[in-house]
């Protein structure tokens, strides 16, 4: 019996965890950033490399990925987000995907990160112009810690975006 419930209370329902994204989405009608493709960073986080996706229904999908070698663009088109089963995974799990809003020449996204217990972080970053930003922050929702960054993003169209459904954002 204390096993049963043991096990009952770690388990956390797809609503649970949706109530850990505190930012709604809103959809995007501006034209401070392009949606008709993605951003990329160049190499961060030793040899990591950063992807940035953003959807007029206020959806976004970010990660990082370890790439060092050949064309990055065929890597992040083909095998991250023109590949079914890794896009099948983000959709089926929150990690990496979110909301974000523009203010002015602000851009503030909310994603799950798969940590323990699926958290949320927030980014902040500042548009240079409709095809380059620069993240500036992260901050881990679950402590409470921010860490300054400076990622410069670079625009790149991309006809083959995936669908940003999930049914972890509403």
């Amino acid at each position: 019996m204390a096993i049963s419930l043991l096990v009952l209370s770690s388990c956390r329902n797809e609503e649970e965890i949706f109530l850990d994204l505190d930012m709604p989405r809103r959809p995007y009608t501006g034209k401070e950033l392009r949606t008709d493709g993605y951003y990329y960073s160049g190499y961060i986080h030793t040899n990591k490399m950063g992807t940035l996706m953003l959807f007029r229904n206020g959806v976004c999908m970010f990660t990082y990925f370890d790439y060092r070698y050949g064309d990055a663009t065929h890597y992040i088109e083909n095998d991250k987000w023109g590949n079914k089963s890794y896009m099948n995974e983000v959709r089926s799990k929150p990690d990496g995907i979110g909301v974000f809003s523009v203010l002015r020449n602000v851009l503030e996204c909310q994603i799950f990160f798969s940590e323990s217990g699926r958290v949320t972080q927030n980014c902040t970053g500042e548009i240079l112009n409709d095809t380059t930003l620069r993240l500036t922050s992260w901050r881990y929702n679950r402590y409470g810690h921010v860490e300054n960054i400076d990622e410069l993003y670079y625009f790149k169209a991309f006809n083959n975006k995936p669908d940003s459904t999930s049914s972890f954002i509403k």
